[in-house]
């Protein structure tokens, strides 16, 4: 079983690219740490994500160094997650933007959630790869999933190829979702994942 924790900085408007300068100098030589900022949703935002099999090493380790109110940061927001599948996928080039879909989960009915979810992964896998699947630990119940493309007409392209062959979005789940938000977000110039 592993673990993954994202680490959400809201920043001050106009800001975004003197905190990424201070965070590539502050993360220097920590292993794993992708990052990204927000091209598509919530603006001015930028996500971290590491994992590890034991989550207390995650919550023992906390990313220290990270740029504070006076330099434009507004809020950080942390969450823990299980990963669900397959491990991450190694460090290296996955894509050019992810799209991350995070979905509130009913209450009492992320087992049903987990199971259509399971149910649909391996025809969807056909058409391209997922970086993640994981629900949370803390904070609302949600399901999140990740998935790399080379650019916006790829994701494009093969979301309708997938929605056009009925194997996306996992049938029968909409009784089980809440709010539901998608971003696309893009892989910093020192991001482990690319």
């Amino acid at each position: 079983m592993s673990f993954v924790e994202t680490l959400t900085l809201q920043c001050r408007a106009g800001t975004l690219p003197s905190i990424l300068s201070q965070l590539e100098a502050s993360t220097k030589g920590i292993s794993g740490l992708g990052c990204w900022t927000t091209e598509f949703g919530t603006l001015n935002q930028i996500t971290f994500l590491r994992s590890s099999a034991d989550l207390s090493a995650l919550l023992d380790a906390p990313l220290t160094n990270l740029p504070d109110s006076a330099v434009g940061v507004q809020q950080i927001d942390t969450t823990q997650w299980k990963l669900h599948g397959a491990e991450l996928p190694a460090p290296g080039e996955h894509g050019g933007c992810y799209e991350w879909r995070c979905y509130d989960i009913v209450p009492d009915h992320r087992r049903e959630l987990l199971t259509q979810f399971g149910d649909a992964v391996p025809a969807r896998l056909e058409m391209s790869s997922l970086f993640a699947l994981m629900t949370s630990l803390n904070g609302a119940s949600r399901i999140c999933h990740i998935w790399p493309y080379a650019d916006l007409a790829e994701r494009a392209r093969l979301r309708k190829e997938a929605t056009a062959a009925g194997v996306w979005p996992p049938k029968g789940i909409a009784p089980y979702l809440g709010a539901m938000q998608s971003s696309v977000l893009v892989p910093t110039s020192f991001s482990a994942y690319r």
